[in-house]
């Protein structure tokens, strides 16, 4: 009888140490699935990064913690790494945590590092111009502005002829961002944004949902105007002009991708130093203006500030210059060339670069005639 209990209690032992050391794996395994989920081969990861399409605007995710496994699991695989983020800027996803079961080792750590950082490389020049509209007697052209995709192109026509008339907010489409540019077309829905005897600088968001247009006055002495908005709901839709002012700005606005600075050329006239404003929500009115840092006594006109955050270009001389920064909130150095005009033949005006930065949007100004004629060009590197 005590032979036969002993016996039984030693197999219960052999049982359960059996039990403890079956090797299910603890740790998940390095996916790119949504949300996490626990069960006898451990979690997946979270959702991977931003998405890489054009630009990769949107924000990266971070990388999943894998999920241990069952109890009693040896320790599991390493934790999932970080997802990646877009093509263009973001941070780096962060890695997984290794899993283990809760009666085995740990597993490893997952990678530290996500996915690359993507932000974009604004430095160096520009090569030859490319015409995207072409001059027109009596016909000024300013302020060209592009979505991320770059699918659109959006700029301010002013027609002199016969006494000219208000400006007209253009235009122009293309179906990929190797093809050229189709026919412009006015902007109807959005003719009154200000009134008839001011002028339109505008600025459009990267997503192409907000257009931004600064109604100023005077065309070498300026004085500063009310800055509208307006929205639309697709990309296929007329916009909506919003009823609200967001504040008093200079002449031909930028409003960076984060739609909380506004900078803008000299509030004054046009060589003077440019200006910026602020805000702490999209949805706030813009400061007053105060001197961008490190550019107090710089004569830079309608400053455009690119993706990288740190990057300034401008319009100079006959030139289109760049000034960077170390980091955001940071003075801007001193503005170099970028793409040189010719002096008293022409010059390039009113810059503004792709949100990758290889290409750059601008107003060629020839005056070798006696006369200004303007015609709306690009260059890329």
């Amino acid at each position: 009888m005590m032979r036969s209990l002993r016996r039984g209690i030693v197999t219960a032992i052999l049982s359960a140490l059996c039990a403890c050391s079956s090797n299910q794996p603890g740790g998940g395994s390095s996916g790119t699935g949504g949300s996490q989920s626990t069960g006898a081969t451990g979690g997946t990861t979270g959702a991977s990064g931003g998405s890489p399409g054009t630009g990769g605007m949107a924000a990266p995710g971070a990388g999943g913690s894998a999920t241990g496994g069952v109890t009693g699991g040896t320790g599991g695989a390493a934790g999932g790494g970080g997802g990646t983020t877009g093509a263009t800027g973001g941070s780096p996803g962060g890695g997984g945590a290794g899993g283990h079961g809760t009666g085995g080792a740990s597993g490893a750590a997952g990678a530290a590092a996500g996915g690359t950082s993507g932000v974009a490389d604004c430095s160096g020049t520009f090569g030859s111009e490319m015409v995207i509209v072409a001059p027109s007697s009596m016909v000024i052209l300013s302020s060209p502005t592009v979505p991320q995709d770059e699918l659109e192109l959006f700029f301010v026509r002013h027609d002199m002829n016969s006494g000219g008339g208000a400006p007209t907010i253009m235009r122009a489409q293309r179906a990929t961002k190797d093809a050229s540019f189709g026919t412009p077309a006015a902007v109807s829905e959005v003719a009154s944004i200000c009134t008839s005897s001011q002028e339109r600088g505008i600025s459009i968001t990267p997503d192409g949902l907000r257009l931004y247009v600064d109604c100023y006055t005077g065309t070498s002495t300026y004085t500063p105007g009310p800055l509208k908005l307006a929205k639309r709901t697709s990309r296929d839709t007329a916009f909506t002009v919003d009823s609200m002012t967001y504040g008093t700005v200079g002449p031909q606005v930028d409003v960076t991708t984060d739609e909380l600075t506004a900078y803008t050329s000299s509030e004054m006239n046009n060589t003077s130093p440019p200006r910026q404003y602020t805000r702490s929500t999209t949805t706030g009115t813009f400061a007053n203006g105060a001197a961008i840092p490190g550019l107090e006594s710089v004569n830079l006109g309608t400053p455009f500030l690119a993706s990288d955050g740190v990057t300034m270009f401008g319009a100079s001389g006959n030139d289109v210059v760049a000034a960077t920064r170390p980091a955001a909130g940071q003075p801007f150095g001193t503005p170099a060339s970028v793409l040189a005009g010719m002096a008293s033949s022409y010059s390039f005006k009113f810059p503004e670069a792709s949100f990758d930065c290889r290409t750059i949007y601008f107003v060629r100004i020839d005056s070798s005639s006696g006369s200004n004629t303007y015609t709306l060009e690009m260059a890329k590197r």
